[in-house]
């Protein structure tokens, strides 16, 4: 139950809900674990880092995606921000009764994090062109909730109202 209150308390109680119920104990399951993966990080500003994967999911789910789409967003970051392995999402998956497709999102959508930032990005860029449209969906979603305006860092904002702002990108 204490893991059931926090990913609720952290906004995942609406994908919670929204869940077929025979899938919510595998949900919070894979909440769980990303809780876990993530607990010694944080965000810029200071915040719990599991927030981000969480509102990611949450965004998703608000669009109707399918659990395994939910919870590939709730996993996204897993790989390449922390020490967890593909295999231990393997063993996740399997135990969640989850098919291993949620892991093939996951990997889609991770950069190498072996190589430099610039190499990085330009093997992002070359991946968009075979990615599935459920990787796709985790990616846009991520990507809209780093250019969400509360995790705009501080500086970058005018108290004229002329600054950057990327509110928009809330409405997708």
């Amino acid at each position: 139950d204490g893991i059931r209150d926090l990913v609720r308390s952290r906004g995942l109680g609406d994908v919670y809900k929204r869940q077929i119920v025979s899938r919510s104990s595998s949900i919070l399951a894979v909440a769980s674990f990303a809780a876990e993966a993530h607990s010694h990080q944080t965000r810029q500003g200071g915040a719990a880092y599991i927030g981000h994967p969480l509102r990611v999911a949450s965004r998703l789910a608000d669009l109707g995606m399918c659990t395994d789409v939910v919870a590939a967003a709730l996993l996204h970051d897993v790989i390449e921000d922390t020490d967890r392995t593909e295999e231990d999402i393997a063993i996740l998956l399997d135990t969640q009764l989850l098919p291993r497709s949620v892991l093939e999102i996951v990997k889609e959508v991770s950069e190498d994090q072996t190589v430099p930032k610039y190499v990085k990005k330009h093997q992002a860029y070359k991946k968009f062109e075979s990615m599935s449209i459920d990787a796709l969906l985790v990616k846009l979603a991520d990507t809209c909730d780093n250019l969400s305006w509360d995790q705009i860092p501080q500086r970058w904002h005018k108290p004229n109202g002329k600054g950057i702002c990327y509110r928009d990108t809330q409405l997708i």
